[in-house]
């Protein structure tokens, strides 16, 4: 089975509902899982992650105004680090000066801990470098 994308569907009473696409000989299935499952799946499968203009508003993410950027929290949402002792223990600086085992280690951690931000980030330079970007 692959795993080809993950999908943010619906978010009712503060609930996020999502579907993982999968595909086994060109047969296609999507399987109703927790959004913190889906993510899961897809940050170790390295698929990507969809969901709706609409979901985003109503969780109160904002669009950057600057291209190619990602979107990021509302201000109000976004604890600070002495709140989230998580992000505090975060390595500093660019994720460019780690090795690939302690970037291994570092997304285990961050999805243990649920911190599916930091694991997508980890994630992403993990694919630049198997594409060689």
């Amino acid at each position: 089975i692959t795993i080809k994308e993950v999908i943010i569907h619906r978010l009712h009473d503060g609930v996020f509902y999502s579907v993982v696409v999968c595909e086994l000989d060109g047969h296609t299935e999507e399987i109703d899982a927790r959004t913190s499952d889906a993510i899961a799946l897809a940050i170790r499968f390295k698929s990507p992650i969809y969901t709706y203009e609409s979901i985003m508003k109503e969780a109160g993410i904002v669009f950057s105004e600057t291209e190619g950027e990602a979107p990021s929290p509302a201000e109000e949402a976004v604890p600070s680090a002495s709140q989230n002792p998580i992000k505090k223990n975060r390595p500093k600086g660019d994720l460019t000066q780690f090795s690939n085992v302690e970037l291994d280690a570092m997304l285990t951690e961050a999805l243990e801990n649920e911190d599916y931000v930091f694991a997508a980030k980890i994630r992403d330079e993990m694919h630049k470098r198997e594409e060689g970007i």
